[in-house]
């Protein structure tokens, strides 16, 4: 599975899901162009898995909402892009066999389709950009429908997804959340992100690079008894029972740190005498 791990890589994401937004705005766009950006998302998933369901997700809910408030032009176009959305969650749920999530998108396009919400014939597959299709919408859905004739106009589609049962079928599921991830919360909050509006897609996407690479970050512990310890404490080292007394104190130092100043010679003891030397010596004399 791949993950995140710098600025630039969330950056590219980013730059890549506000091309797709652009695309899904064309006024003049295609049947052919519909079916690219289906299969953007689809190349996107199956190469980065179920990280880039959380990223996508806010994006498809954001192509939606363009429909619904009639930024796209055209029904026909509309209902293409509407039909898009509801295959890209059909696409998940058999991805990663998210059973709640394909029974409830089941349902929504069964009722599209009953109500002639749907754009027939809208499905990618690999050899789609052998194919040449219609150009207009209008022709697309002939086409598809077996028929040469004008199609009668449908209405424009008032059937949307709902947003709550989508992100309650993929976090109840589980399949999705990461390991740390045990009660879903983290997912919620990242299946919930509007596009675009409270953060950017960078800012969204950083978080994800934050937890990727925490597990290639060293932990210490701060249990203090887990740090490593003097084989002898300093403590014991001082009830040895070196007892030094003054007139050898110089003696007593050398023998008892000799690594500290190991070419330092006992003093020579000084007599009134005038002889110099060990003591014993100059007794003798």
């Amino acid at each position: 599975m791949f993950h995140y791990f710098s600025h630039g890589d969330a950056q590219f994401f980013s730059n890549l899901h506000q091309a797709l937004i652009d695309y899904a705005l064309v006024s003049d766009s295609k049947p052919a162009d519909v079916l690219a950006i289906f299969g953007l998302l689809r190349a996107l998933i199956v190469k980065f898995g179920r990280d880039e369901v959380a990223g996508t997700v806010p994006l498809v809910f954001k192509i939606q909402a363009l429909v619904r408030e009639e930024k796209v032009s055209g029904v026909m176009r509309q209902r293409a892009l509407a039909t898009l959305t509801v295959q890209y969650f059909e696409m998940i749920a058999d991805m990663f066999g998210v059973t709640l999530l394909g029974d409830y998108i089941e349902m929504v396009k069964t009722s599209r389709v009953r109500d002639n919400q749907w754009t027939p014939g809208l499905i990618f597959t690999d050899g789609d950009h052998l194919v040449r299709l219609p150009d207009t919408f209008e022709e697309f859905e002939s086409q598809a429908k077996g028929k040469n004739d004008e199609q009668p106009s449908t209405p424009p589609v008032n059937m949307w997804i709902e947003r709550d049962n989508i992100v309650v079928s993929i976090v109840q599921d589980g399949k999705l959340c990461e390991k740390h991830d045990t009660h879903g919360l983290e997912l919620e909050a990242k299946l919930y992100t509007e596009y675009g509006n409270e953060m950017s897609e960078v800012d969204a996407v950083l978080p994800r690079i934050a937890h990727k690479l925490e597990s290639f970050r060293i932990r210490t512990s701060r249990n203090l008894d887990d740090k490593p310890r003097l084989s002898t404490p300093l403590n014991a080292m001082f009830e040895v029972g070196y007892h030094v007394v003054i007139h050898n104190h110089e003696l007593a130092m050398i023998s008892s740190s000799p690594q500290h100043a190991p070419d330092i010679l006992p003093p020579v003891p000084f007599d009134p005498s005038g002889c110099v030397g060990p003591s014993e010596t100059c007794h003798q004399g």
